[in-house]
């Protein structure tokens, strides 16, 4: 344990020096979990707090899942199993992350699968998924799906936040995965059980994220019309509660309207904005305006899903090489011999700068299962 929080205590001083209130709440969180792990509920209550004050402060959804922690511990007999079960949505959740190496992150659902006292549905399940992320394939993520089940099945009173989050990071992971079809019903029973949870601003606002993301996974399992009845509830929803999506939303449903018609994308650009945008690279050298109108192209012939990944890869980017860059500040500042033990965990303790960092980050996963 000590390790892991000496590595958060360090990405929370560094978040704090450049004022990343997202990162500081992330890592509090954290924290929190190994607090909890720990036995030591209330340090754990007290960085839970902590975390849930910033997240709320800047109106991040972040705060319900905190709120369920925080409830966790006051439930008699309850924290440790829910604990486990965090930790089997986390890993879950890596399995679907791009940066989190397959081998490492089998491995670890390995060794939680044979740690003792492993209620048996867990330990099958994090088997199952140990196949799945080493060899991704119909039957390896069937069997995943089928693990699922049985684990919530196996539960006396499974919660509905586990059910819907064990069913949210296994769609997004299926998907990952080219398994249309698998993600497109793991999603939608995670909205079955979202829609239970009532009808208040912050249980529609999940839902209709949830809906959102079904919708591009019924696309991809080619079942446009249940698509585009996904995305017209996601906009009466935004609408119903005036959210800030409204208008992007109502764009990508016009454009999954257009795509199961049938039709090709409509055209966003106008012929002023791209004089405008022509004369202004007539101060670039030869070869970047060549660039510039090759990237530009390449936008064009995006749909809009296409782009909003592309722009978010991009920001990514950006905040990776800020990241860097604390890196090496933190390096030059501490030449005093000690450099080669600090780099490390330093350049572990920026990944936590990275703009949308949730809960159920391949760095949470770590910090929850690392005990087992």
């Amino acid at each position: 344990m000590l390790a892991a929080e000496q590595l958060l205590a360090e990405a929370i001083a560094i978040a704090r020096t450049i004022g990343d209130q997202q990162s500081i709440a992330i890592a509090l969180v954290n924290l929190g979990q190994v607090d909890h792990l720990r036995g030591d509920g209330e340090a754990a209550r007290a960085r839970y707090r902590e975390g849930l004050a910033i997240f709320e402060r800047l109106g991040m959804p972040e705060a319900g899942q905190v709120r369920q922690l925080l409830a966790s511990l006051d439930a008699p007999g309850e924290g440790r199993a829910a604990t486990l079960d965090e930790a089997v949505v986390a890993l879950t959740s890596a399995a679907a992350r791009d940066d989190v190496r397959p081998a490492d992150l089998a491995q670890a659902c390995e060794e939680a699968a044979a740690a003792g006292e492993m209620p048996a549905a867990h330990a099958a399940y994090l088997r199952s998924l140990a196949a799945a992320v080493a060899a991704p394939g119909e039957e390896t993520l069937g069997a995943l799906s089928g693990a699922a089940v049985a684990l919530l099945d196996a539960q006396p009173a499974v919660s509905p936040e586990l059910s819907a989050n064990l069913r949210l990071a296994l769609a997004r992971f299926c998907d990952r995965r080219g398994a249309a079809g698998l993600a497109a019903s793991a999603q939608e029973a995670a909205v079955v059980t979202l829609r239970a949870r009532g009808e208040g601003r912050e249980e529609q606002q999940a839902l209709s994220v949830a809906l959102y993301n079904q919708a591009g996974y019924l696309a991809n399992a080619g079942r446009l019309d249940e698509a585009v009845a996904s995305l017209e509830e996601v906009v009466a929803i935004d609408r119903r509660f005036g959210l800030a999506d409204l208008a992007s939303d109502s764009a990508a449903l016009d454009a999954m309207r257009r795509r199961h018609a049938g039709l090709p994308p409509e055209e966003e650009a106008g012929a002023p904005e791209e004089a405008s945008e022509e004369v202004s690279l007539e101060s670039l050298p030869p070869e970047v305006q060549e660039q510039v109108r090759q990237a530009a192209a390449q936008l064009a012939a995006m749909s809009p899903e296409e782009r909003e990944a592309a722009l978010a890869a991009a920001r990514r980017q950006q905040i990776e090489a800020q990241a860097d860059q604390v890196v090496e500040a933190a390096q030059a500042a501490h030449r005093d011999g000690h450099v080669e033990a600090l780099i490390p965990r330093l350049q572990e303790a920026a990944n936590y700068f990275a703009e949308g960092e949730a809960l159920d980050s391949p760095k949470a996963a770590w910090r929850v299962s690392s005990p087992r």
